[in-house]
């Protein structure tokens, strides 16, 4: 017997024995003890800080971290929406970077940058989140946040100005969730609002959310101008709604660009025949 012919009969060898000594060491395995995870369950998913605009009731969970990142056209959707890409392609977009991170159970922090297009200044916005109230015990998600914008303009000094948000929602069956919210702002922005203007507002609303599967969902909100500075509509936003695990993405249809605290409670100047679009992509870890 040649050396290939003794290799080959030592392979054989070990391929019988194996197959005998895992036998061996194989335990009987009880299918009881085996643990049923449900892959719908909301805690394999995103836990988004807002429906589309207006932030929830909830907080972020504890140790995670939240990104966000929120996208809104400037030119109509009816406005050359072929050569435009739907307003995607004619400049001017309004650019949200969003980071959101759970303190505890009940208080986030987060900031938030937006750069600046008509208005000649870039936003940033520094704030705390404290859930009061949770929907178990409560009945309802209550928080109240509150922090500071600060505008970074190019051709005067520096600008700032504090807001609060008072939020609340309930969720029915883990699918359909109806909320409201109110903002007040020292020194509201608006495309149609010159810097040297501080003038206040307050603003109300509120937001609806349904998952129609669980992983797609429609979600739409409207905030009014209550008093102080306010265009003549209201904001309005739509959206469509997909989740996959840890991420939430929203296909988003609005009259306005201002997503942060200091342009939502001055309204919006575009009627519902001048909508733009938009899009929110969130990721917890």
């Amino acid at each position: 017997m040649n050396t290939l012919q003794k290799l080959c009969a030592v392979f054989v060898l070990i391929l019988l024995v194996i197959p005998v000594s895992a036998e061996e060491d194989v335990e009987e395995f009880d299918l009881g003890d085996i643990e049923i995870v449900d892959e719908w369950s909301p805690d394999n998913f995103a836990r988004d800080e807002r429906v589309i605009n207006l932030f929830r009731g909830r907080t972020t969970r504890k140790g995670a971290w939240v990104f966000n990142v929120n996208h809104r056209a400037w030119e109509s959707l009816d406005e050359e929406p072929i050569d435009n890409y739907l307003g995607l392609d004619s400049g001017s977009l309004k650019i949200v970077l969003g980071l959101r991170y759970g303190l505890l159970e009940n208080l986030d922090v987060g900031i938030q940058r937006v750069n600046g297009t008509a208005e000649n200044f870039d936003t940033y916005e520094f704030d705390a989140r404290y859930q009061l109230l949770d929907q178990e015990s409560g009945g309802v998600n209550l928080a109240v946040r509150g922090g500071v914008s600060w505008f970074a303009q190019t051709d005067e000094d520096d600008a700032s100005g504090w807001f609060g948000q008072l939020s609340l929602d309930h969720t029915f069956n883990e699918w359909f969730t109806l909320g409201a919210s109110a903002i007040y702002h020292e020194d509201s922005s608006s495309d149609r609002k010159m810097t040297t203007d501080d003038e206040e507002s307050v603003g109300a609303g509120a937001m609806l959310e349904w998952y129609l599967t669980p992983r797609f969902a429609i979600a739409a909100e409207g905030f009014w101008n209550m008093s102080g500075y306010g265009e003549d509509e209201p904001v309005i936003a739509t959206a469509l709604k997909y989740r996959t695990h840890r991420h939430t993405f929203s296909l988003v249809i609005s009259n306005t660009q201002y997503t942060l605290s200091d342009g939502l409670p001055a309204g919006a100047w575009r009627e519902t025949d001048e909508m733009v679009i938009g899009f929110n992509i969130t990721r917890e870890f």
